[in-house]
């Protein structure tokens, strides 16, 4: 039944899942990859879909904690991907957005490592995400745009953003390296005088 409710998931039938649904059926199901019905509407970006699972009673924060996967919720794989429309519809749902990825970061992190200004400045703005969340490998969101990001206006806007809504520019990693250290060893022009200004 479940590997049905799935596929329907995938196939966007409608019509099979009302059927479910009215049958009794908990839309709070996983696959055989443990992936929820609500992630895999989420990671395929059908925002109607994800509405719709939301509508008749998916858990916002669904996920099972067996199964190793990066980006488990609705919530942390939207903000991975940048997916800013289904963010919008989740947030009225009230995910946790503390829920940690299978890297123990929060979804801010990943969004600044790829690059997703707007998902940055939406989950900075429209959520109580923490911008000095620290990872298991002890970085921060900040930290993890001078470890990955480039230099260009795209990562210069992000740490903008980051200090803007209160990231912590001493704060280290693991080593004791510190953003601005970072940015140095890489020569991140354009964002090191961001951190300069922290200083």
């Amino acid at each position: 039944m479940n590997n049905d409710f799935i596929n329907a998931v995938k196939n966007q039938d409608y019509g099979y899942l009302n059927k479910c649904i009215i049958s009794g059926q908990t839309p709070n199901v996983v696959g055989e990859d443990g992936k929820s019905a609500l992630l895999i509407a989420t990671e395929a970006h059908h925002p109607a879909m994800v509405q719709w699972l939301l509508e008749h009673g998916a858990n916002v924060d669904f996920y099972n904690p067996d199964d190793k996967i990066i980006d488990q919720t609705a919530f942390l794989s939207a903000g991975a991907n940048g997916f800013n429309d289904i963010l919008e519809i989740l947030i009225p749902y009230e995910p946790d957005v503390s829920i940690r990825n299978g890297y123990g970061g929060n979804a801010l992190i990943p969004a600044t490592e790829k690059g997703h200004v707007d998902t940055v400045r939406f989950l900075l703005e429209k959520t109580k995400v923490d911008v000095n969340f620290v990872n298991h490998y002890g970085w921060t969101a900040l930290l993890e745009v001078t470890i990955y990001g480039s230099d260009n206006e795209t990562y210069q806007e992000i740490v903008h953003l980051l200090l803007e809504h209160g990231a912590e520019p001493r704060l280290a990693d693991k080593d004791g390296v510190t953003p601005l250290e970072h940015a140095r060893r890489r020569n991140l022009t354009m964002i090191i005088p961001l951190l300069l200004d922290e200083g």
